[in-house]
Formats: C-alpha cells, structure tokens, sequence
C-alpha cells in the first residue's frame, strides 16, 4: 500500500476522493461532508491531504482543516472492504508528522453520529466525546417569525483595507488570537468562492460573517455580533440580511454549522428557516 500527502488535489482527484465518501456514506448510512478546501487553514502551504492507495485504487482519505495554530481536525474515510487492516492508523501517522513541523496541535476528531465504524474506532484510540455540532441547511417555509422592521444595519461586502478592524471585531466576538482572526478573513478575502461581509450600525462595524461558495451550496460561518451590541436583534438582521444577498447570486442551498451547546445560536437559526440536517460529533485525545 502506497500513502500521498498533498496540498491540493486536481479536479480527478477530487471525484475520485468524492467517490471514495459516497461508497462510505452509503455503507454506513451517514451523509458525506468531507471538505477538500484548505484556503482557512492557518498554514496554507500545510500537506492537509493523506490518501492511500493499493496498487492503483484509492481505499482511504483523511483530511485536516486547522482554521487556528491551536488546534486541527482530523476526518477520514476507508471503503468498507478495507477497514480492519491499519489503513486509518498508518494515515493519522503520516498527518501527526506533517502536523510535527507546525508545533504538534491538538487534535479533534470529527464523526458523523450515525457512522457506528467511526465511534468504534474513537472507542479504541481511547478519544473522549467532546461537543457535537448541528449541520442546518435554510427553508424557508419553516421561519415563523414575522418579517422584520426596516434593518438597522448596514451590511457590506468587506475590502482588504478592513481586515484591521474585522480582525480586532472577531477577536471580541469569537474570544480568539488576533493572528488566528487575520488569518482566517485574509483567506476569505482572498478567495474567489468566499465573501467576507460587514455589518455597520451608522459608520461603526457591530458584526462579521462569511459565506462560501461550492457548487449549488452556499455555507454561512463566522457569523457574530459584538458582546456589546447583542440581544438588540442584530444577530437577526445580520443573518437575513446575508440569506438576502446570497439568494440575488443565485439557487444556492444555503446551509451552516452550529455548537450545539450554543443554545442562544441554535435559536436564532432554527427560528429563522433553517432544520437540522445532520449532526456532527468532536472527539479529543484522551
């Protein structure tokens, strides 16, 4: 068996590794999420791509997204006929080496709740059950609020020279490095399927969110208000306001990720169109 660390992957690539996802996902009645994205990892040039072959068939994938220099997580996948035989262990090997060379960070172990393989494998390497997080996808159909007075806020794509003051906002908001939060909206502004927006109440930036952009789907994140500012309904308006702007781009499946113990979140969301889909469980090393 062969293993490639990459940082990229080509276009045949990536079906290849999505084929991988969709045989696993069918096998283990779970829905497939694996990202193939590194542009928010805090090391761009890192290797966040680990695929091991037999002879020329690829038989498993693991990933690593490390959007802080703190912390990374690890997804994988083996086909069915393969698992059993080491092919999970020898990759996070070969991940835990290429992460020796960027500090050694914690790790975090993503599961779909409905893969049973997926938490016996958590079982044997001894990781503990963290969090969970809820994937939530938008209907519209199921927002029962009434439709919101005239927006308060202002909200406004972001430009480079913002990343100042959107740095030093998501540092209040979401209590993380300064670094981290510059490295995380410069390569949303740097990407071409990314935007990074702004919310201002007159001329003063209250808010942040972020939208991706991939295929047919649209993905909120990074999406907050200042501690000073909150439960003034601005957290709703900044969201509509964002469900607003993604739906003049186009038919997208606007969709986000949220902590399911950040009960005032999943309020805010689930009261505002958006159904849980899936959920997502976080193990940690013991």
């Amino acid at each position: 068996m062969k293993i490639e660390a990459l940082n990229r992957a080509d276009e045949a690539l990536e079906e290849r590794i999505k084929e991988l996802e969709r045989k696993c996902a069918e096998f283990d009645g779970s829905k497939g999420r694996l990202s193939l994205d590194n542009s928010l990892n805090v090391h761009p040039e890192m290797n966040h791509l680990f695929l091991m072959y037999e002879e020329d068939t690829l038989i498993a994938v693991l990933t690593m997204f490390m959007p802080s220099a703190a912390e990374a997580e690890i997804f994988a996948y083996t086909l069915p006929g393969h698992r059993m035989r080491g092919c999970f262990s020898r990759l996070l090997e070969e991940a835990r080496k290429e992460l020796e060379k960027y500090g050694s960070p914690r790790l975090l172990f993503t599961v779909d709740s409905r893969s049973e393989p997926g938490a016996k494998v958590m079982e044997r390497l001894s990781c503990k059950l963290t969090f969970t997080e809820y994937l939530m996808s938008y209907r519209e159909e199921t927002a029962n609020l009434p439709e919101p007075a005239a927006s308060q806020i202002k909200l406004r794509a972001a430009e480079h020279n913002d990343v100042e003051e959107l740095s030093r906002l998501s540092m209040k908001i979401f209590s993380e490095s300064f670094e981290d939060a510059k490295s995380r909206i410069l390569s949303t502004l740097n990407s071409a399927d990314r935007i990074q927006y702004l919310a201002l109440l007159d001329t003063r930036p209250i808010g942040l969110g972020a939208a991706s952009f991939e295929s047919a789907e649209a993905s909120i994140y990074g999406l907050g208000i200042s501690p000073e500012h909150r439960g003034k309904g601005y957290g709703r308006e900044l969201l509509l306001s964002m469900i607003s702007d993604i739906k003049r781009k186009g038919d997208y499946k606007i969709t986000l990720e949220v902590d399911s113990r950040n009960d005032i979140a999943f309020e805010l969301y689930r009261k505002n169109g958006f159904v849980i889909e899936r959920a997502i469980n976080y193990y940690r090393e013991a």
